[in-house]
Order: C-alpha cells, then structure tokens, then sequence
C-alpha cells in the first residue's frame, strides 16, 4: 500500500513538472526593482554601444542563468548594441558559442569582428580580470579564431575595461560577477550589470545597488525579464512550473499532517474506556 501511495505522489510531481511546460499557462509576473534596474540600463543604452559580455555560467548554472542570457541578448539586439563575448570559466565555452550562433542567426545582417566578436576562453580568474582593467588587449590578444584582435573594427579604441559602455557578467561560481567586483568595478567606476543563480545571489546582494546597478537573480529573475522585454518564453514556462511544484509539495505535507492527527485520533483510546478499578 505504502510503496504504491509512494509511486502515485512521484507520478503526480511528474506531472505538475512537466505539465505546465508542454502546456504553458498565462503567468502574471511582477519584476523586482533589481530587474527593473537592470532592464532600464540595457534600455537607456545608446545605440551601438560597445557592450562587454562575460559568459560564466557552467553546466550546473546552466538552466537558471541561459534563459536569462538569451532574453538579454534579443534586449541588446534590439538596442542594436555591439556585444563582445568573454568566458573566464572553462565550461562556460559552448554556452558563449550557442549564444553567438544564435545572434549570427537572429541578426544576419550583423558583422563579425564589427558588430559582435566572441574572444574565447581565457585562463587566470581574478589576475584575468585585474589585468583586463589595466590592459584589454593583453588580455585578450587574439580572438576565438585566432585572429588579432587589434585587427577588429568592434575594439578599436578599447585600452581597458572602462572603454566599454557597458559591463556585464553572468556566472554562478568562480569565477564570477563578484570577482569583477572586488577586482575592477570599485577600483574603475565601472558601469556594471549581474545576473547570477537564486542560490548565489545573497552574496551580491550587499553590492547592489551601488557596485552592480541591477541585479537578476535565478530563474524567477530571468521570466521578469522576459515579462519586461515583452517576450515570455523558457524561463516563464519552467517559473510555472517551479510555482506549481512547490504548491504540490505544500499540499502533500499539509495532506500529510492531517492524516497523521486523524490516524493518531484513531488510536487514541475513548474517554472513561480504562479498565474499572477493583472494588477494595
């Protein structure tokens, strides 16, 4: 009886998973003030601004942060942004590839090495950023294909990090948007942007909003985002699903509880059932 309640608890949280996945429900999502903080600098962007994109989410980050990711690149696109894509995070590469085959596929008019360049990975952490604030170039001398990156139209006139008109990191590990902190943004006055995973994101908190201007946090953060730009899409639909998780949970140990009181109830001898006293 117990192993087949087990089975049907483990069916119904499959289905409250996956349901509102295939069939997405209309989710009414209300945007924090850090979100907002991040949306309104990305909008306030001129256009053509030379954005600096710091891609550092591994795998395990991978599904909270890339839905973000691709929300903001469709915001950048739309300010018409040239974007430069870094990783400092070994296996955060094909993540950076995935984002600019995308961007060369959404924006064929786009010009590699003019309106967007993809640097490649680059090893050193905390140094590699240091560095990247004193000189860009000696940082990141050749570009993902090699090529020089002196040669490319996009970092012409890039000496540091302070040369771009917009800094952005997305990581949820180490390397990561509190490095950028601790080693450039209060060091440079740079104008920096973060997203990160819900369970990172207590550590950023202290920074914003005065090193990090806006800050979006895990999944949650990302269908803000999405609800801001006006364009639901993946980190919605797995918002709606996470919502509807967490209240199948809730009900199955409220569920849980009663049965314990009723079943505990049930046991409890009648009152005045005791056993009669012997008369003396």
């Amino acid at each position: 009886m117990r192993e087949r309640a087990r089975r049907w608890i483990f069916v119904g949280m499959a289905l409250a998973l996956s349901l509102p996945i295939v069939w997405p429900r209309e989710l009414q999502v209300e945007p924090s003030p850090r979100t907002r903080a991040f949306h309104a600098r990305i909008a306030a962007l001129p256009k053509r601004s030379r954005v600096l994109l710091s891609i550092d989410y591994d795998p395990v980050a991978h599904p909270e942060l890339d839905p973000f990711a691709r929300a903001l690149l469709r915001h950048l696109q739309r300010r018409q942004a040239r974007l430069v894509f870094i990783t400092l995070h070994r296996l955060a590469l094909p993540n950076v590839e995935a984002l600019v085959a995308e961007l060369a596929l959404s924006s064929p008019d786009a010009l590699e090495g003019q309106d967007y360049a993809s640097l490649g990975f680059k090893e050193g952490a905390e140094i590699a950023i240091a560095a990247m604030g004193q000189s860009f170039s000696r940082v990141w001398g050749r570009d993902a294909r090699g090529r020089s990156t002196d040669a490319l139209p996009i970092l012409r006139g890039v000496r540091t990090l302070a040369d771009f008109d917009q800094v952005i990191a997305l990581g949820g590990s180490y390397p990561g948007p509190r490095e950028y902190v601790e080693q450039v943004v209060t060091r440079h006055q740079l104008p920096f942007l973060a997203a990160t995973t819900s369970m990172e994101l207590p550590e950023l908190l202290p920074y914003y909003p005065g090193q990090i201007q806006g800050l979006v946090g895990g999944t949650r953060g990302a269908a803000e985002y999405e609800a801001l730009i006006g364009r639901p899409a993946e980190a919605t639909r797995l918002l709606g699903a996470i919502d509807i998780g967490e209240a199948y949970l809730v009900s199955l140990l409220l569920l849980a509880m009663l049965l314990g009181i009723l079943e505990r109830r049930r046991r409890q001898p009648p009152a005045g059932s005791g056993s009669p006293s012997e008369p003396g």
